[in-house]
């Protein structure tokens, strides 16, 4: 029964992380590392992005992300922070980081009209985790929360270009391109990412599936409100030592 509820949720995470709506600004997947000791080093790896943690010494950690494709254009992104175990199975994480994202891409296509993003979304944030590992059968599942919040700077321009047809004289078909839409979109908006997610597998090697959303209500760009995603993740201890104490 377990295998197989196991086995839907990965089937259902995989179709939505290949399917969505396109757009610059999405919030992030994969950003919940739950790094608990020095010299542990995470990677996960999701379609078209990848993150990678690494516990600098035994309370300081930092992290990276790389993100590549032609529905939501480049994104790279840093972070810094501290961590804690708490307890034998709790891990508390907090990262400052910096985003950027760019690109030129489709937003959305009907039948007559196509949508165009293009340009660069910037972003300053504070993310607070919390999560367990050690779960499980085995020890090897885990369960995260994330916080992020922060500002987004943005600069994107907006083009819209709707085409009809129509019969000339000779009974041809023409077909006219009129760009309806035209305009460059500058501003800041606050955001809130709620996140979590749930890995499960062997001790160096799991599965996971991400769900994030985000909230904002001065973001004047279309953008793609939720991500959820399937993806893999790699763990190794670089000093193969255990986990630190707690922070006082």
């Amino acid at each position: 029964m377990r295998r197989r509820i196991i086995i839907n949720l990965t089937v259902t995470a995989l179709l939505f992380s290949l399917c969505g709506c396109s757009s610059l600004y999405r919030p992030q997947v994969m950003n919940i590392p739950l790094i608990d000791r020095k010299g542990e080093l995470r990677a996960d790896i999701g379609p078209g992005c990848a993150s990678v943690a690494l516990g600098v010494t035994d309370h300081i950690a930092a992290q990276g992300y790389v993100k590549n494709n032609s529905n939501e254009g480049t994104k790279l992104q840093f972070a810094a922070g501290l961590f804690s175990p708490v307890g034998d199975k709790g891990v508390a994480e907090l990262y400052a980081g910096y985003s950027n994202t760019w690109g030129d891409i489709v937003s959305s296509s009907g039948l007559f009209t196509t949508d165009y993003q293009a340009g660069r979304i910037q972003s300053y944030f504070l993310q607070g985790n919390y999560g367990f590992k050690r779960l499980g059968q085995g020890n090897h599942m885990e369960l995260g929360f994330g916080l992020r919040g922060g500002m987004l700077l943005y600069d994107v321009n907006l083009k819209t270009i709707e085409e009809n047809s129509s019969v000339d004289e000779q009974g041809n078909t023409v077909t006219n391109t009129v760009v309806t839409q035209n305009k460059d979109v500058q501003g800041e908006a606050p955001f809130l990412e709620p996140s979590i997610i749930w890995r499960f597998g062997w001790e160096h090697f799991k599965f996971n599936i991400s769900y994030s959303w985000s909230i904002t209500n001065k973001l004047e760009i279309p953008y793609t409100p939720r991500s959820l995603a399937l993806g893999l993740c790699l763990d190794f201890n670089l000093y193969n030592r255990k986990s630190p104490m707690p922070l006082n």
